[in-house]
């Protein structure tokens, strides 16, 4: 009786798992560079009026595993290229596109304005308070002194090195 009712949990739970999954939807899309045809990497999928949002990776793919679509029109975004909306036909499933973003048109510069500059004011303080970190102020100063050389030769003959073309003794250590 129990192997029974064992057996009768378990398909029902498998069942439903397989129904769960066929009713999954799944959105695929390749979003590419119409001039170039190179893959825009981190592109910014999203469905129209929804918060379901996702980027693209780094070769440009965006998928969705969905239980129903939000929306039927898609949203990609992506700096210097023009918003592109896709509609999608909700009947279906799995869907697979390719996106051709075009790039957009720039007519005006940036202008950037600061009306603080931080930069100036820290040299100013550091001006204003020079007399403070004199170092003759102090009873002790003290520093480490520290010279580098260094001397690279590329595409050296070791034979000729031997005989002694440099200096007047080999270099054993070539």
């Amino acid at each position: 009786m129990h192997y029974r009712i064992g057996i009768l949990l378990s398909l029902l739970v498998f069942g439903g798992i397989h129904a769960v999954h066929a009713q999954q939807k799944k959105l695929t899309c390749i979003i590419k560079d119409d001039h170039s045809d190179e893959a825009v990497p981190f592109a910014t999928v999203q469905f129209k009026g929804s918060p379901i949002t996702t980027l693209a990776d780094s070769a440009g793919k965006a998928t969705f595993r969905l239980f129903r679509w939000p929306s039927d029109t898609l949203v990609i975004t992506y700096a210097g290229f023009e918003e592109n909306h896709i509609g999608l036909d909700t009947s279906r499933h799995e869907i697979m596109i390719e996106i051709r973003m075009q790039r957009k048109r720039q007519v005006e510069g940036v202008v950037v304005r600061s009306k603080l500059n931080r930069g100036l004011i820290l040299w100013r303080k550091i001006v204003k308070n020079k007399d403070l970190h004199d170092r003759r102020h102090f009873k002790n100063f003290s520093y480490e002194l520290y010279n580098k050389m260094e001397l690279d030769l590329n595409n050296v003959n070791a034979e000729k090195m031997q005989k002694g073309f440099l200096p007047p003794k080999p270099f054993k250590f070539f």
